[in-house]
Parts: structure tokens; sequence; C-alpha cells
């Protein structure tokens, strides 16, 4: 490497943890799609969230990790119990627990606008992969990618129906498949 390459690299390293780069990425990263403005609960989950999201950026976790503990997210860690996750759950929102230090983040998930498969997978679509797929429940463009047929298929990743009295229930075409 020369003094040059070495200079870049130092530079680099020194910008990483300028607290304002580290703010600006953060809200950069909360704002793109992912809370969309509408956050899963009342103020305390969207600073759970927040806390989630800014110490991953501040520990310079990649992004397709801090993706990952958000898609892949669940409420309980493997092997703990319900009556755990309650005590911490409890903590975390008295403030005598962090938050930001369990392992990933599942209020993506609990979003209000999230009940039905065909949201999630528009919001997915969005927030993940960058595209709206809205249009695509219905017809399909004559200069899109997306056909109804795609859009039926990419929603069957996402089948359950979280709507009051359908909690569980799987879309019939996923059924079908199963």
């Amino acid at each position: 490497m020369d003094h040059q390459d070495v200079r870049r690299d130092e530079e680099i390293r020194h910008r990483r943890k300028i607290p304002e780069r580290i703010t600006h990425n953060d809200t950069k990263f909360n704002n793109f799609g992912v809370l969309n403005n509408n956050p899963a609960a009342p103020t305390g989950a969207s600073q759970q969230w927040y806390d989630w999201i800014y110490k991953r950026v501040t520990e310079n976790v990649s992004y397709d990790k801090i993706i990952e503990g958000v898609v892949t997210g669940v409420s309980r860690v493997p092997g703990e119990s319900y009556a755990e996750f309650c005590d911490y759950m409890t903590k975390a929102v008295k403030g005598d627990a962090n938050y930001a230090d369990r392992p990933d983040m599942p209020y993506y998930w609990a979003r209000r606008d999230f009940n039905k498969p065909e949201e999630r997978a528009i919001g997915f679509a969005y927030a993940f992969l960058g595209i709206r797929i809205q249009c695509a429940q219905c017809h399909k463009h004559p200069f899109d990618q997306w056909s109804k047929s795609d859009f039926d298929d990419f929603r069957n990743f996402f089948p359950f129906d979280r709507r009051p009295n359908n909690v569980g229930t799987i879309f019939p075409a996923t059924a079908a498949r199963a």
C-alpha cells in the first residue's frame, strides 16, 4: 500500500467515528422505508427501534447484518421463556434494561399497516428491495417487470393474515402449496 492509500484508510476510519455521520446514517436508515412514519407502537417502541439501529450503526455493523436482525426478528431469543421475556420487556419499558442489546428487532413486522400479506409484501419490497409493486396486485403495466402472478407468488412469502379474527389464517394459495 502506498502513502495515499494509507491516508485514505485513516480518513475513512476517522469519518466512521464522527457522531454526526453516525446520526446521519442512523436517521437515513430509519427513514428509508422501514419505519415509514408509522411506528409499530407508541413512542416507547419507536425509541427502542431507533436505539437498536443506532447501536448497530455506531458499532459499524454491516447493513446486511442489520437487515437480517430486522427481517428475521422474533420477540423472544432462543431459550428465553415467556416469563423471562415479559420480565425483560417490563424492565426495558421502565428504562432498567436496554432493548438495543437484544439480538434482533421484531417491530418491523408489528407495524399497524402490515396486517394482510399484501401489505407485508408491498412494504418489504419497498423497504428492502427498493421497488414498488402495488400496481401488480391488480394488473401488469406494459413496461413493468412485475405481473399479477409474480405479485401473488411474492405475497405468499408472507402467508399470515394478522387482522383481528384472522390470526394465523393462511392464504388459500399458500395452503394449497403446503
